[in-house]
């Protein structure tokens, strides 16, 4: 499972107006989370009624139990508070980072963004896991995709929830929010994902 802090602007766009939780940004197929019912989007709340409220906190509080033990996790989808039962496992290692200051712009000029379609060649190039989605070829240096901190060679794969497999969804994902509004992208970086709120340009 791969996660990341919840600052106030993130959190907003999923309804949630609490400082706490952490935000689940990747879950993998045959891992106990994803056994557990948990999916992308989903803000962890508490271990066992002991509240988490960063990524850190949350890989301490996993630590306390050992493998194999059924915890109740709560945690907050689409403004429900839902319980699960999970059972540990070890804990993945996190994923790399990469360099951003490629100045484009094509299909997301309000973002700040040159975007071309996911190929195998991209895919391998840049470590990606998706099948789908959108690769990010440049971003524009002083644009607000580089201010969420996106980079050349990560891949776009929702806008505020919908899954974009195309330039055209994408840009109709986009023309549906206003100018100086905040997105919320789900974006894949060399095997991790996770949610950055971009603001939009003109």
């Amino acid at each position: 499972m791969n996660i990341q802090p919840l600052d106030p602007d993130l959190a907003a766009t999923f309804g949630h107006d609490a400082r706490s939780g952490v935000l689940v940004a990747g879950v993998v197929e045959g891992t106990p989370a994803s056994d557990a019912g948990l999916r992308p989007g989903d803000i962890i709340l508490d271990i066992e009624g002991r509240q988490t409220d960063t990524p850190a906190g949350l890989a301490r509080r996993v630590a306390d139990f050992t493998p194999d033990t059924e915890v109740t996790i709560d945690f907050l989808r689409d403004g429900d508070v839902l319980s699960r039962v999970v059972r540990l496992g070890t804990r993945p290692g996190a994923g790399g980072s990469a360099v951003a200051t490629t100045p484009a712009a094509n299909a997301g000029p309000r973002l700040g963004l040159e975007l071309a379609p996911l190929d195998d060649a991209s895919r391998e190039e840049a470590s990606l896991n998706t099948r789908d989605g959108l690769f990010v070829r440049g971003v524009l240096a002083d644009g607000p995709a580089a201010a969420a901190g996106i980079e050349p060679g990560d891949a776009i794969l929702q806008i505020d929830g919908t899954s974009v497999t195309s330039l055209e969804s994408f840009r109709a994902a986009l023309e549906a929010t206003g100018t100086g509004e905040r997105v919320r992208l789900l974006v894949e970086r060399a095997g991790m994902t996770r949610f950055v709120v971009v603001r939009t340009g003109d």
